[in-house]
């Protein structure tokens, strides 16, 4: 019974009255089925209520102790848990205070090495510096004696690079040789030079046949040292480029051939961009020349003559303006033919008026008549004549114009400058679709503009760095006699007096904050060239006046490109 009891205890949910109501049916049950078939019996069913009150309560007792043990079981167990939280806890303080104590033992040492590595450092710096300049001396040596150089480093094609290191140091050490007491040894380090850059470019052109771009970017980076250095540009066109009229769709042909190259001039070249400008430049100005004269000087009739031509000039056109799409973006140059138009702006106030007065004389017409849909028209004219036919038409052209440094004999001369005006004011009637299409009209004229100031600066920063790196020498820092004028160098007042010139035309041809902003990042970006150009030079104390008077000449100079620039400066 008790088992009986237990299951019905444990049913969920529990409901008390239907328990009793169950244990009555049961006793009804009982007595019936021992053959009682009288009327209801109280007596018995009391009984049974009273034995199972009993058995309940024993059941309860039962549950009770066992209640009791598991109770005792689980204070125990957590007493034992308690105390293992404690022990860890413990564990976890020593373990924090041991790793504060190496934490700071590892500072300390830390502390000492970086200490111990300033103090090799300022030690090894000078002794490496001496080591370099030994082996210099012992070099130079070979070249001041009378018989052949025994040094193997000279004979040794594996040693290329080494050797070209040491003769790029020799040939400039040996500028500062006095004549004619040393003209003997600087002809021949001259000699050994000439040949240690014929056989790096030739082992330049050989890498390019192995495809091998590793070993081309480590000859064409060791070569930018050397004089030679437009030899291996030069190399590596003209053997990209063999073929290339081969072809029977030459300009069709020519596209992926510059595509597949400029990956490989990223890869090899750090100047990329100027050297990619080089091979377009090369397609066009010697092989396109070279196939056009080949197509033109055949014996032709007039009208077969013209017809190829045509057929040529179609040609010429749309692979320019391909590659200036696809490659000219990217590398930052301008492949386009560089035209000034004699000065001309293309760009007419008078005629931007009479435009403006004309659509507001539609506009007023319009409006009189309630014909918004009219004067929608109107307004697509305005933006297309104004805007897009005349501004932007003007724009571009400037872009186009924007010249390509190829060396420090021709500084560049700028039209873009006489392109960008003050700004065309436009009143028209502002809804919501008109808006946004005069918005993307001058949101892309204004990227075009300072796509080409930005290349404008470049080309400015270019140049001048190319013309300090040509025309700067190093007896301007380090002369051999006291005996010199405290004035600037002739290469710091050419640039000065070129940097003058950018300024006034800025400041001629550009307004409000344009002007300031367009100065002080020309200021920013000459700084950081005239920064790096002064740092490669060796001075002494006639060579520091020199260099202060340059100095202030270069302050005096970008004094009008705002504060930040003088600050730098």
């Amino acid at each position: 019974m008790m088992q009986q009891y237990m299951k019905e205890l444990e049913q969920e949910p529990f409901n008390a009255e239907e328990f009793v109501e169950r244990l009555a049916w049961r006793t009804i049950a009982e007595t019936k089925s021992d053959g009682y078939e009288g009327d209801f019996n109280p007596t018995l069913l009391h009984e049974s209520f009273v034995q199972a009150l009993k058995d309940l309560t024993l059941l309860q007792e039962r549950q009770q102790k066992k209640c009791e043990k598991l109770e005792g079981v689980v204070h125990d167990d957590e007493a034992m848990f308690f105390q293992e939280i404690y022990n860890l806890l413990e564990q976890n303080k020593q373990a924090i205070d041991t790793f504060q104590e190496l934490d700071g033992k590892i500072n300390h040492v830390a502390t000492k090495v970086l200490h111990l590595g300033d103090q090799l450092d300022s030690v090894n710096g000078p002794r490496a510096r001496v080591v370099d300049a030994q082996r210099l001396l012992i070099h130079l040596s070979e070249f001041l004696s009378n018989g052949p150089l025994l040094s193997s480093i000279f004979s040794d094609p594996y040693r290329i690079d080494e050797a070209a290191d040491i003769i790029q140091k020799l040939y400039l050490i040996s500028q500062d040789l006095p004549s004619p007491k040393f003209e003997t040894v600087k002809r021949k380090i001259e000699r050994k030079y000439c040949d240690i850059e014929k056989s790096l470019i030739e082992e330049f052109a050989n890498a390019i046949v192995n495809e091998d771009l590793k070993r081309m970017k480590e000859i064409a980076t060791v070569l930018s040292q050397f004089k030679g250095y437009s030899q291996c540009i030069d190399a590596y066109i003209d053997q990209s480029q063999a073929g290339c009229l081969l072809s029977k769709d030459v300009f069709g042909h020519l596209l992926p051939l510059c595509k597949y190259n400029y990956e490989i001039i990223k890869k090899v070249f750090n100047n990329h961009e100027q050297v990619m400008a080089k091979f377009v430049l090369n397609i066009y100005q010697l092989k396109i020349a070279e196939y056009i004269d080949q197509r033109l000087n055949s014996k032709l009739g007039s009208y077969s003559y013209l017809q190829t031509l045509y057929e040529l000039y179609s040609k010429f056109k749309d692979l320019r303006r391909d590659l200036q799409a696809v490659i000219g973006t990217r590398a930052n140059i301008n492949i386009a033919q560089i035209e000034n138009y004699g000065g001309e702006t293309f760009l007419s106030e008078e005629l931007a008026i009479m435009i403006l007065q004309d659509t507001k004389h539609a506009f007023e017409s319009y409006q009189n008549l309630k014909t918004e849909q009219q004067m929608l028209l109107v307004l697509d004219k305005l933006v297309n004549s104004l805007l897009i036919e005349h501004v932007d038409y003007a724009v571009e052209l400037g872009l186009q114009a924007v010249p390509v440094v190829e060396g420090p004999k021709s500084p560049p001369h700028f039209v873009l400058f006489y392109y960008v005006v003050l700004p065309l004011v436009i009143n028209t009637p502002k809804y919501n679709d008109c808006i946004q299409k005069k918005k993307f009209v001058l949101e892309d004229i204004e990227r075009k503009i300072n796509t080409g100031l930005d290349r404008s600066l470049i080309a400015i920063a270019t140049w001048v760095k190319l013309y300090l790196q040509t025309d700067q020498k190093k007896s301007d820092f380090k002369p051999d006699t006291d005996d010199f004028d405290t004035v600037a160098s002739p290469a710091c007042k050419a640039v000065s007096q070129y940097v003058s010139g950018i300024i006034k035309e800025i400041k001629a041809k550009l307004d409000g904050n344009n002007v300031t902003a367009v100065l002080q990042e020309l200021g920013v970006r000459l700084h950081r060239v005239v920064y790096d150009h002064m740092l490669q030079f060796q001075y002494n104390t006639a060579g520091a006046m020199v260099a202060i008077c340059d100095l202030n000449e270069y302050r005096l100079c970008t004094k009008p490109m705002g504060p930040l620039v003088a600050e730098l400066f």
